[in-house]
């Protein structure tokens, strides 16, 4: 059996080693000079510097793309990120656990409720799902620049997360309270798109 992969970036190198793993004869179409697509490093002065898709990989070694990875066989190290956050505020860097301190008892109480509902499975949806992730937090545990902070803290693998819409932001929470907080992959982005390759 014969398959064609368009695009080499992260998704497009999953299918083609899934099928090739299922005995497919596999060919993938890229049109750029390179592979890995958003999922990639770029050389710079003897470092490599992330493409863009993430500057560290979601729920680390406990996460759905490390299982598949596995699943795959594929030779790639998982490290996972010790703190999983941090917060810059106030002149201070500290772990985001310490967070809660600067929260208000009302903020403590709705971010624990949200937390909570999230867990359960009680995620946004219609209008409410559409909204930015950065007003639906704010709507629901406060309106200051510390609740952005806080949330982005834990979820530091996206840079843009606040800027998604709500019922995306929740699904992240929801994951990132089940599988935990990013990691970092040995040898960065390229080093699963060329094992994968």
């Amino acid at each position: 059996m014969r398959a064609i992969v368009i695009g080499s970036g992260i998704g497009g190198l999953l299918t083609a080693s899934f099928l090739a793993k299922n005995n497919y004869d596999v060919t993938v179409l890229e049109k750029s000079p390179r592979i890995g697509g958003r999922f990639a490093n770029l050389p710079y002065n003897g470092f490599q510097l992330s493409t863009g898709a993430f500057h560290m990989l979601p729920h680390g070694e406990d996460g759905p793309l490390a299982y598949l990875l596995k699943l795959l066989g594929a030779n790639v190290q998982i490290m996972n990120s010790n703190p999983k956050g941090m917060i810059f505020y106030g002149g201070k860097t500290f772990h985001y656990r310490e967070g809660w301190k600067y929260l208000s008892f009302t903020e403590k109480a709705r971010a624990t409720k949200l937390l909570l509902d999230v867990k359960r499975g009680k995620l946004p949806k219609g209008e409410e799902a559409e909204m930015s992730g950065r007003e639906w937090i704010r709507e629901k545990i406060g309106d200051n620049e510390f609740v952005d902070l806080f949330i982005k803290s834990f979820l530091g693998w996206a840079d843009s997360v606040l800027d998604v819409p709500a019922g995306e932001l929740a699904r992240e929470i929801k994951a990132a309270l089940k599988w935990g907080g990013p990691g970092l992959v040995k040898g960065g982005c390229s080093a699963i798109t060329d094992e994968l390759a």
